[in-house]
């Protein structure tokens, strides 16, 4: 027999048996679990994290909800004073002059809506004094109970009506009305007032 082919049979038989019976340390290794479970360390940051996120989520979420108070208070007013310059600009030029003769007595002669009136006619007799701040209070929403009961959310806003006659500095014959107002937006206890104005020109000629 030839001892030169022996030893590469050999080499292959050990090799052949290496691989049918491992050794007791890669056996050892290989029945070790492929997944490990979280350590504590690991399970306080995860938790942590949570917690952090929770957080910035409520936070946005009140935030958003303020925002959106904040926006119907805003528009509630803006549209309420709208709603008296209209007024205003329906008025003729002798009501402006005889309300600017008597600041004191003589309004001008607004209407108001209310929410809470029933049947054909809601307004009321709502009038605006020049120079002033005129308290209006504004109904935003109307919200029943369980027993049926029809409870008013109020918003308290000042106007403050005030002339400037054209006819010294441009010779016209004309006002500069302008209408400031302000109002308190509150919201889960906090208050922040805000303020604005609108202007518009009554001049003699009729623009209606």
């Amino acid at each position: 027999m030839d001892k030169s082919n022996t030893y590469p049979l050999l080499e292959k038989l050990k090799r052949l048996l290496t691989q049918l019976h491992p050794s007791p340390m890669l056996n050892s290794l290989s029945r070790r679990p492929k997944h490990r479970g979280f350590t504590l360390v690991e399970v306080a940051i995860g938790m942590a994290v949570f917690v952090l996120l929770l957080l910035s989520g409520s936070a946005a979420i009140t935030q958003t909800q303020k925002l959106a108070h904040s926006n119907v208070m805003h528009n509630t007013a803006r549209t309420v004073v709208e709603g008296y310059m209209e007024q205003m600009r329906g008025l003729s030029f002798a009501e402006y002059r005889h309300a600017m003769a008597d600041t004191v007595n003589v309004p001008f002669a607004t209407k108001g809506i209310s929410s809470l009136k029933t049947g054909a006619d809601i307004s009321y007799d709502d009038p605006l004094y020049i120079g002033i701040e005129n308290k209006k209070e504004v109904v935003l929403d109307l919200i029943k109970d369980s027993a049926g009961n029809t409870t008013a959310m109020t918003m308290d806003m000042y106007i403050n009506p005030t002339l400037t006659n054209l006819m010294a500095t441009e010779s016209l014959d004309a006002y500069e009305v302008t209408l400031s107002y302000k109002y308190e937006s509150l919201y889960k206890g906090s208050s922040k007032e805000y303020t604005g104005s609108i202007r518009f020109i009554k001049t003699a000629v009729s623009e209606y």
